[in-house]
């Protein structure tokens, strides 16, 4: 709550996106125990839902200057890691030198299924799939019919994944050549902002993998002030259709 009071943004948007930012700086260790016998890793996409003004990328920005201090802490050790690689990669012939430790990475925001497959197979933690606008993503996932299924599948299967049990797996790289990517955990929650409308297009999509069931949606009321029993107002009354059509 004083979050949410020192970013003027509802409590709301705070409270949900923690869950993805704790997700994935832990790398997915945030379980669920949901009976005795099954826990469920916190891997959820989050989406902060509300029209133009409800400070939705204020509340993401409330948690940077957390995300920003291990990224520093990253750099840190990386610099230290590449030190020593240089002193031990000059004494030998330039054939057999080894490729240079690459630094990990706290979040993501060119998320596509190879970045985030590139960025977790050298992580030792989870990845926070940082994406400002969700609609940035609408081309990947086949909306509006700007790709087929068979392109957008990946990007769709990728989220499915990440939203089940975060577990191992490889990912096979198109290039010819390449080796496929083992990846240890396979922790990629999603914290993104929408406008009604344009998440809209997400649930009406013809496209029925249950993407959309996998989101948990940040929704404050802006029209608390409207007499009880009265519909709802625009932006919501069509998200909260589509919401139950879905």
């Amino acid at each position: 709550i004083d979050v949410s009071r020192y970013a003027a943004t509802p409590a709301d948007y705070v409270i949900a996106g923690a869950l993805p930012v704790l997700s994935g700086i832990t790398g997915g260790m945030l379980v669920a125990q949901i009976t005795e016998s099954h826990a469920q890793p916190v891997i959820i996409p989050t989406v902060l839902l509300g029209p133009p003004g409800a400070n939705k990328t204020g509340a993401m920005r409330a948690f940077e200057p957390a995300i920003e201090a291990i990224e520093a802490e990253i750099g840190t050790a990386h610099a230290t890691q590449m030190a020593l690689h240089e002193a031990t990669v000059s004494q030998l012939p330039k054939g057999s030198r080894p490729k240079a430790p690459a630094r990990e990475l706290v979040r993501l925001s060119d998320f596509t299924a190879e970045s985030a497959a590139f960025a977790l197979h050298r992580n030792n933690r989870g990845l926070i799939a940082w994406l400002p606008e969700f609609a940035a993503l609408g081309p990947q996932l086949g909306l509006n019919g700007e790709q087929g299924y068979s392109k957008a599948g990946s990007m769709r299967a990728m989220l499915l994944t990440a939203a089940f049990d975060g577990g191992s797996t490889v990912y096979s790289r198109r290039s010819a050549g390449d080796a496929p990517l083992s990846i240890r955990q396979f922790a990629t929650p999603v914290i993104t902002t929408a406008q009604p409308d344009v998440f809209s297009e997400l649930l009406r999509s013809p496209i029925r993998d249950g993407l959309s069931d996998r989101f948990l949606i940040a929704m404050p009321r802006y029209d608390c002030a409207r007499a009880a029993g009265e519909p709802p107002s625009r932006p919501y009354a069509h998200v909260r259709a589509d919401l139950v059509e879905a």
